[in-house]
């Protein structure tokens, strides 16, 4: 379903002058371009854009940037050692200075013990390996989520719950059996499902209806809005 998209060129995207600017990081295949842009359709609407691919993505680079996102895509401890163990410090650093961290499905991954090892007394692992999880599968699908008190359906794609001590973190929705699916703790915010997802990804799978018409994108911002201000 999710198709490659060639023609995309890694610049900022300017809008308001006072906005804060989020850093997206593009870099196939752990962190996926069409998640990317989804995610960045949906920043773009409140915040500053500014793509990061691995040479982009430096110390110097980050001085800018007001929040690190990293989407989703496919990943594990190989493709982490490849593609991304060489900013493992930078990303650390980023983050004890003060720098907030934004990552969704595998960018939640990314924040746990086996990579950047960002988050404290806590790890993102995968919900589908859960105890009751309702979901034993890694395809894409819809999964019910409770968020804020209020239950909805959210797209799912082997995404990460997060599990540890749930009193150092402030849990956003957790996922059926009760795992945290987004949390915020301090300067890092992880969403274990995509609330990013755009219409058309919708549209090749049988579960059309269940497209939110753009009220997921309404509670990521939410979701950031209360990250950055953090």
């Amino acid at each position: 379903m999710l198709k490659k998209l060639f023609n995309f060129k890694f610049s900022s995207l300017s809008f308001f002058s006072k906005a804060e600017t989020i850093g997206i990081y593009v870099q196939y295949p752990i962190a996926d371009l069409e998640c990317a842009q989804a995610l960045g359709t949906v920043c773009k609407k409140k915040y500053k854009i500014k793509y990061l691919n691995h040479s982009t993505l430096t110390k110097k680079s980050l001085e800018k940037i007001d929040c690190l996102a990293f989407p989703g895509g496919l990943g594990d401890s190989d493709n982490f050692d490849y593609l991304l163990k060489d900013k493992k410090k930078i990303v650390q650093d980023y983050v004890s200075n003060g720098g907030k961290y934004l990552g969704i499905c595998m960018g939640g991954y990314l924040a746990g013990k086996h990579y950047f090892n960002i988050l404290k007394n806590a790890d993102a692992v995968q919900y589908i390996k859960r105890k009751k999880a309702e979901l034993r599968y890694e395809h894409e699908t819809v999964t019910p989520i409770r968020w804020r008190g209020k239950t909805y359906k959210m797209f799912f794609y082997d995404g990460c719950a997060l599990i540890g001590d749930q009193s150092g973190f402030k849990t956003i929705a957790r996922y059926k059996n009760g795992d945290p699916m987004a949390i915020i703790q301090g300067d890092i915010g992880i969403i274990g499902c995509h609330p990013e997802s755009p219409k058309y990804w919708y549209e090749d799978v049988p579960f059309e209806k269940y497209w939110h018409g753009g009220r997921d994108h309404e509670l990521l911002l939410d979701f950031i809005q209360e990250l950055m201000d953090n």
